[in-house]
């Protein structure tokens, strides 16, 4: 599988902004660190989907960049990731023993 920052152009960064989407729906924590990487990505929207992600998926790795991304100049990130804190705080007990 290509790591969704590889793709260029249009086209790439929609094909991205759906990659980082799937991988927030199958849920599989594997994801986390490229998703990590994803959220600082230069393009908002796919910051923005990569932010959801890691809300959906639940694994407390994600909560220091998450907090960062509250930071972000982008609006739709900034509430995306207030969001994606906001699942991890209500699915704590899940999130937790991920972190081990």
């Amino acid at each position: 599988m290509h790591h969704p920052s590889r793709f260029s152009g249009k086209n790439g960064v929609l094909c991205q902004e759906k990659m980082v989407t799937a991988l927030g729906k199958i849920g599989d924590p594997k994801a986390v660190q490229p998703l990590v990487e994803v959220l600082q990505d230069v393009t908002s929207n796919v910051r923005h989907e990569a932010a959801l992600a890691l809300g959906r998926i639940g694994d407390a790795r994600a909560l220091p960049v998450l907090e960062r991304a509250l930071k972000d100049d982008n609006k739709f990130v900034l509430e995306a990731a207030e969001g994606a804190l906001q699942m991890l705080n209500e699915e704590g007990s899940r999130a937790v023993p991920l972190m081990r």
